[in-house]
């Protein structure tokens, strides 16, 4: 479980690729690798992984190992990862840490592209295009995570000429603390939906047919009086 505060941008430093599989290298800084154990839940770019080593780098860094596998790779933007790209990173949260965000679980649905960048004086808004299944799983002033970072969408849109998007508002912080700080129009974000709403959406829609087939058999069956 993560909030989607990210801790900072960390480079990736090593890749390895074999059939559906990737391992990759980072580098953080010592104070953000306290208490890392193997085994341990990470949040890269939204993607929850999990320590495979970590070993010191320098006195100021350790350099950490992730294994990817085919599903996270065909979710995410992982699979596009290059040398010396960097990511964002969020450790995982523990019982007692503030919730300053939202309950993220670093499953990723899809990814999204980024339709457009409107920058402004004191802030970034970015507009992002997604798949028109995921629609019901977003809602205005809900929250969505893009790259792990915990964001409370503006508006959505759904068209039959433009598709589906969705716009975000991004403060200075949120800029220089993450990757969205650069990342231009035309790049892949990972997106998560809100997990609540998602089984909201997909209870009602599993059971509405049952409940309602009843009352659409006794209107259609019921004699005139």
């Amino acid at each position: 479980m993560f909030t989607g505060i990210v801790l900072g941008v960390v480079p990736i430093i090593g890749l390895t690729d074999s059939e559906n599989f990737r391992s990759i290298l980072i580098q953080i800084e010592n104070t953000f690798a306290k208490e890392l154990a193997l085994g341990a839940s990470v949040s890269i770019n939204g993607t929850c992984l999990t320590v495979v080593s970590f070993k010191p780098h320098d006195n100021e860094s350790t350099v950490v190992k992730f294994d990817i596998i085919h599903e996270s790779l065909k979710k995410t933007n992982l699979k596009s990862l290059k040398l010396n790209d960097r990511v964002n990173f969020e450790r995982s949260l523990k019982v007692g840490d503030e919730l300053g965000g939202h309950h993220v679980s670093g499953h990723v649905e899809t990814v999204g592209v980024i339709q457009q960048r409107i920058e402004t004086e004191n802030n970034v808004e970015l507009w992002v295009s997604f798949p028109a299944r995921f629609v019901p799983y977003i809602l205005e002033k809900g929250w969505i995570a893009i790259d792990g970072v915990s964001l409370t969408v503006v508006e959505v849109k759904d068209t039959a000429e433009n598709g589906s998007a969705f716009s975000v508002c991004l403060i200075p912080e949120t800029l220089r603390r993450t990757t969205l700080g650069f990342k231009g129009v035309g790049e892949e974000v990972n997106l998560e939906f809100d997990g609540q709403l998602k089984a909201i959406v997909n209870t009602v829609q599993r059971l509405l047919p049952s409940l309602v087939q009843p009352y659409l058999h006794n209107a259609t069956h019921s004699k005139p009086q």
